[in-house]
């Protein structure tokens, strides 16, 4: 009498090779394989970047963190596209027609970069205000390792979206080089800010004194900028 197969069907092979692997999942052995994947995988994750010297960080990305913006004091709205930097892993996304409508249509008559532009100024503020929150009473250890992997994030992400300009119509473009540009001055006032603190708790303390923090020189440069705009009492001297 020949040998015949173990199961009957490919259906019986497959619930029994399920059943195998539940079992393995169970038992000592296998808990302790995942275990172990897990550690891999957490090191893994960790050694990414562990400095701010691991971290190389573009010219392009530190030009566009320097290029200049333009914000609207009478747009006051504080919800709207987050345009993907507000949250890991910092990729672009781009809103749906809906949303930048919606946006367009809210608050001042401004344009719509305009408005996109105000938000991220506006949220880059408070992420800043909420870092030092967060900051407050930890030791320097703790505050490189979190500040360090966010910044490889964000630089990481920054480096994707350059990619994605090709793809994009010229409307969508603008709202991408909005993202380019926030995302470079998040990445770059982030690594200022982490290179002050790592001198230790007086030295971030002295250049807050001395409007030296990054979101300080932000605001003030964006106040400077409001400030040298020409006025109507200008364009009437120079028609004089």
């Amino acid at each position: 009498m020949g040998r015949t197969g173990k199961y009957r069907s490919e259906t019986e092979r497959k619930t029994a090779r399920r059943e195998q692997k539940a079992r393995y999942a169970q038992s000592p052995r296998g808990q302790a394989a995942q275990a172990a994947a897990r550690v891999r995988y957490v090191q893994k994750k960790s050694n990414a970047a562990t400095t701010l010297e691991s971290i190389t960080i573009p010219d392009a990305l530190r030009a566009y963190a320097s290029s200049p913006f333009v914000m609207s004091f009478a747009f006051r709205e504080v919800t709207g596209p987050g345009l993907g930097l507000r949250r890991p892993p910092y990729t672009f996304r781009m809103p749906d027609r809906r949303s930048l409508d919606s946006l367009e249509r809210r608050g001042s008559r401004d344009s719509l970069v305009v408005k996109l532009e105000t938000l991220q100024f506006s949220w880059a503020v408070a992420a800043g205000a909420q870092r030092r929150v967060q900051w407050a009473g930890k030791g320097v250890d703790e505050i490189m390792k979190a500040g360090v992997q966010e910044l490889d994030a964000r630089v990481r992400a920054w480096g994707g979206m350059g990619r994605r300009i090709a793809q994009l119509g010229p409307g969508d473009a603008a709202v991408l080089d909005v993202a380019m540009r926030w995302g470079a001055r998040q990445a770059m006032i982030l690594a200022d800010e982490l290179e002050i603190r790592r001198r230790g708790e007086e030295a971030w303390v002295e250049a807050s004194r001395r409007g030296g923090l990054p979101l300080q020189k932000l605001v003030t440069e964006n106040r400077q900028r409001i400030e040298d705009l020409p006025t109507d009492d200008d364009e009437s001297d120079e028609d004089v």
